[in-house]
């Protein structure tokens, strides 16, 4: 493939959300940390050799992603957070069935 990071598209994630919670914090005990926000990843189609995870569906990577601070965090969280994660994409056979069992596949 001759895309960028030899990616088939890129998809926007809309809603993107990811929580840390750490335990035994000296002198603050337990924090929940909080981000999020539209975040763009680089998509990969099942036949892409250069696919994140060799399984036979669409792909997103995101690699190196900053992400902001949302509400819920507790104060002393950083401002953003870097994220790398590599995710499946599947659709609805059934649309608003809320089950996510459709192969989708990315043409130009």
């Amino acid at each position: 493939s001759g895309h960028t990071n030899f990616r088939d598209a890129t998809a926007t994630i809309a809603g993107f959300k990811v929580k840390a919670v750490l335990h035994n914090v000296p002198l603050f005990g337990t924090v929940t940390c909080v981000y999020g926000g539209n975040v763009t990843a680089d998509a990969f189609n099942k036949d892409n050799t250069h696919r994140p995870d060799p399984t036979a569906e669409l792909q997103a990577k995101l690699n190196a992603v900053s992400i902001a601070k949302q509400t819920g965090s507790d104060g002393i969280c950083p401002s953003t957070a870097t994220v790398t994660a590599d995710y499946k994409i599947l659709g609805e056979t059934v649309a608003g069935s809320g089950t996510y069992n459709q192969t989708l596949y990315v043409t130009s």
